[in-house]
């Protein structure tokens, strides 16, 4: 996107309705602070309509003078905010958060790939048991509540996951992955997945990983 592309976007917000205006910012700080706007959650449709339709340009032009690129997934209805390799504001995740997003990726590829529609939901004993088949020499124990909740509450406020949790039954505690989880971690295919994974399973458990950039997974 040229300079006068950009320029002509932003000046065409300007001329909007305050309110218009007002609503715009919303759209745009929803993106920098969560990384996305859903159009599937009732209190962002109509945010999200209006950002996927109208304001789509404008937002893009705005991102992109911040190394960001905008995508809309029109059939998930995701309207979501990529760090390009030059952003300042690259997402960063610890060695816990990355490899949960990794394993909710494959989870999320699974049930696509097997051609199922509707929601992916499991519980959180379900969860485990799929992070211990992807890193059988790694993980003996589940983690621990506290771990749970402090990634699932990060990784919620990123737009990645949903979760309720069941203080009398953690182990059942329902998890819900989003779509979202595609384009954080954009793999180009299950290789590319496992040469992330595998940085895990030869990692000595005292050792923590690299945290990993959103951007260092992407593929061209």
């Amino acid at each position: 996107m040229n300079m006068d592309t950009t320029s002509h976007s932003l000046v065409s917000i300007l001329t909007l309705p305050e309110a218009d205006q007002r609503g715009f910012k919303d759209a745009l700080a929803e993106l920098l602070d969560r990384g996305s706007v859903l159009g599937f959650e009732p209190r962002s449709r109509d945010l999200y309509q209006r950002a996927s339709g109208v304001w789509f340009e404008p937002l893009r032009s705005v991102l992109g003078l911040l190394d960001m690129d905008l995508i809309n997934d029109d059939e998930r209805l995701v309207l979501q905010a990529r760090p390009l390799d030059t952003c300042a504001l690259q997402r960063r995740f610890d060695q816990t958060e990355s490899l949960f997003v990794l394993a909710l990726w494959k989870i999320y590829d699974e049930h696509r790939q097997a051609g199922k529609g509707g929601a992916v939901i499991l519980s959180l004993d379900d969860f485990f048991t799929k992070l211990k088949s992807y890193l059988p020499n790694l993980l003996q124990t589940p983690p621990k509540p506290g771990t749970y909740n402090r990634v699932l509450a990060a990784l919620q406020r990123r737009n990645l996951v949903r979760y309720s949790w069941s203080e009398s039954t953690p182990g059942q505690s329902e998890l819900q992955v989003l779509p979202t989880v595609l384009y954080v971690m954009p793999f180009a295919g299950l290789e590319a997945w496992s040469v992330q994974m595998e940085k895990f399973n030869q990692a000595e458990p005292a050792e923590p990983a690299e945290p990993l950039a959103a951007n260092e997974t992407q593929q061209s």
